[in-house]
């Protein structure tokens, strides 16, 4: 994108963002007047985020600002709309929002599927949080059955993002550090490592699918990968969550907070130490490729003979 027609973009978003703000204050919403400073606050730190990080070259940040932005309005736009046509009295209980969303039918599955197709498009929502939503409007089975079509879908428009658009774009998404450092790991450690990366939640799988489609890798053995790692995932969070594995009665009401306490230190843990987690990951990865391979190489020996 020419840097012009870039800055321009930034500073009217910019502006957007600010004049949100203000509306958001000075007009009543249904809201506290403490909940419509801290909107008010939020849009407009996030317009001088989006010019700052913009003018300053701080990449990660621009990308994060226009991510949140993309989030924050979607959020207030669809709040505004619910105001004005009197819908918020509906949101008031958990089981009428429920109710609602069947009740749409089709509709409802299909906003459900465009949501998790677009969690792993942008890589900023955990698919965990949206997987879990669906399961606890339409159950395990058929969240996990959405989610696994929709992911797998999303799984593959970022593939050939990264093979059609090439390098630049990804670097833009994903960073040079990560681009590179991932990319240079597949490629250099063969493409069977990628199952690997995307059975262990230490590795970042959305980012992967996007890099991967940089490398060597067909795309054959990528949608397979995909198809066998990603349902694992999808199913284990959503019975997890359910609440059959371990239910949110009974003896669960005292494993579940122990549960979620190990979840919790893994998570830091794993943020913590993840490049150590991924060296150990990796060494172990060419242990076992050097077994196969010596096997391979005695079995050939033993048919030449």
């Amino acid at each position: 994108m020419n840097e012009n027609i870039k800055a321009i973009i930034t500073i009217f978003l910019s502006i957007i963002s600010m004049c949100i703000g203000i509306i958001a204050y000075a007009l009543d919403f249904g809201l506290n007047w403490w909940i419509s400073l801290i909107v008010a606050i939020c849009f407009i730190v996030l317009g001088n985020l989006l010019i700052v990080s913009y003018y300053k070259k701080y990449k990660s940040l621009f990308k994060l600002s226009i991510t949140a932005w993309i989030i924050f309005v979607f959020i207030a736009v669809g709040y505004a709309i619910c105001f004005f046509n009197n819908w918020l009295i509906y949101f008031e209980d958990p089981d009428t929002i429920k109710q609602i969303i069947l009740d749409s039918g089709i509709w409802g599955i299909l906003i459900f599927f465009l949501l998790q197709v677009f969690q792993v498009l942008i890589g900023f929502i955990p698919s965990m949080v949206t997987t879990l939503v669906g399961v606890a409007i339409y159950g395990p089975l058929v969240a996990s059955l959405i989610s696994i079509v929709a992911i797998t879908l999303g799984s593959i428009i970022v593939f050939f993002i990264g093979r059609y658009l090439g390098r630049k774009v990804v670097v833009w998404i994903a960073g040079e550090a990560q681009t590179k450092k991932y990319c240079d790991l597949l490629n250099e450690k063969g493409k069977y490592l990628l199952i690997l990366m995307l059975l262990f939640p230490i590795f970042p799988d959305d980012m992967l699918c996007l890099i991967a489609g940089i490398t060597s890798m067909t795309f054959r053995f990528y949608i397979l990968t995909i198809l066998l790692t990603r349902p694992i995932s999808i199913f284990v969070t959503a019975y997890f969550g359910s609440g059959q594995l371990i239910p949110y009665s009974g003896w669960g009401l005292y494993a579940w907070p122990g549960f979620i306490v190990l979840l919790f230190v893994a998570f830091i843990l794993c943020w913590k130490y993840q490049d150590k987690f991924e060296k150990y990951f990796i060494s172990k990865f060419d242990k076992i490729k050097n077994r196969v391979g010596k096997k391979n190489n005695n079995n050939n020996k033993e048919k030449d003979k």
